[in-house]
């Protein structure tokens, strides 16, 4: 919005020098009224802004695509988190093995982690770190491997239909094989470090949401650990697209922040896509905003940045618009020749910038 009436009131200027020449007849004036404004405050008061702010972003290690996505985050209400890689460390590690009986946990995760092998889930990895913990050599070659987002994923094992599935009660996933369940694996994934403090700040102005396709369980023990009351579960990523559609409509702008590829579709299509850094290309690209170390800390300096730019620019253009009001008048009639005019758009063009680079220091 304000790059678009930057645009206009440049026609605008232009305009007006154009009848200064036509009504009075002086050329003099006509290139008094240019000068004054054009290049002028008025032109660099967006782009000047843009551009330390961006400048800026870098130095805190956030990627911002362009000035409309700076420009949109300053807008955000409400902000979606996602859970595993986002909130937590995205690296679960097995805690428990059920084994069901008539079975060991040695056939429960030799099953699991030659399916898993083929997958880039972190719970896939987590499995197969713990495989590798036990020092379980020589799994079997996997073959016709699908992954179903928000369910799991199923291979022919040995020639045996495998599949490792999210629990339906409790924390962890199911192993089942030809449709026979043997046995339960549990998993635990840490918070990040700087999960709870960055979600406090953000919580302070902002809505929190979170929408994940882990089970109800985990998330909301999650949830009351980093104080975030609103909580939905469970979700394939058709159902996050729904969970931010509906919160759209209630008129809510809202960011939303994941890392793995089943985010991808969400952070498209939200107001606003932020994507941890050490998450999927997938994700990345879909992403307005990259936290590039996946800090969540960051993700609070960059909206206060993207907030004090916008306030910068509209100071910029307010200030610029004084100036040409000001200026454009005394030039047209006169009162100003070319000289004096040029010295009087520099300072302005100089204040513009001298102002935008205070942002250097936000965030």
């Amino acid at each position: 919005a304000s790059l678009s009436a930057n645009g206009r009131v440049r026609e605008a200027v232009v305009a007006m020098a154009a009848l200064t020449l036509l009504v009075t007849g002086s050329l003099e004036r006509g290139i008094a009224v240019v000068i004054i404004s054009c290049p002028c405050a008025m032109g660099l008061a967006v782009p000047a802004a843009i551009m330390v702010a961006m400048g800026r972003a870098a130095d805190l290690g956030v990627l911002i695509k362009n000035g409309e996505a700076l420009e949109r985050l300053a807008r955000v209400d409400t902000l979606a988190f996602d859970k595993t890689g986002t909130l937590t460390e995205g690296k679960p590690a097995v805690v428990r093995i059920d084994p069901a009986p008539d079975h060991s946990e040695h056939d429960v995760l030799r099953w699991a982690a030659a399916v898993e092998r083929l997958s880039e889930h972190p719970i896939a990895r987590g499995i197969l770190a713990e495989a590798m913990k036990r020092k379980l050599t020589g799994l079997p070659a996997a073959e016709n491997f699908v992954a179903q987002p928000g369910w799991g994923a199923m291979a022919r094992v040995e020639g045996r239909l495998v599949s490792v599935s999210k629990a339906a009660e409790g924390v962890g996933v199911e192993v089942s094989v030809d449709e026979e369940k043997i046995g339960r694996i549990e998993l635990a994934d840490p918070l990040k470090p700087d999960a709870k403090a960055a979600v406090r700040d953000l919580g302070r102005g902002l809505k929190l949401v979170m929408l994940t396709g882990d089970q109800k369980l985990n998330a909301h023990r999650v949830a009351a650990e980093l104080e975030i009351g609103d909580v939905r579960a469970d979700l394939k990523p058709a159902d996050k697209l729904a969970a931010l559609t509906e919160l759209a409509q209630a008129g809510r702008r809202v960011a939303m922040a994941g890392d793995g590829i089943n985010d991808a579709p969400a952070l498209a299509q939200a107001y606003v896509g932020i994507a941890m850094g050490n998450g999927s290309d997938v994700a990345i690209e879909a992403a307005d905003v990259t936290l590039l170390k996946g800090s969540l800390a960051r993700m609070g300096s960059a909206i206060r940045l993207a907030r004090a730019t916008v306030t910068t620019m509209r100071t910029n253009l307010f200030w610029a618009m004084v100036y040409n009001v000001i200026a454009i008048p005394v030039a047209a009639f006169g009162l100003m020749d070319p000289v004096l005019a040029s010295g009087a758009m520099a300072l302005s063009s100089l204040s513009v910038v001298g102002n935008s680079l205070r942002l250097r220091r936000a965030g």
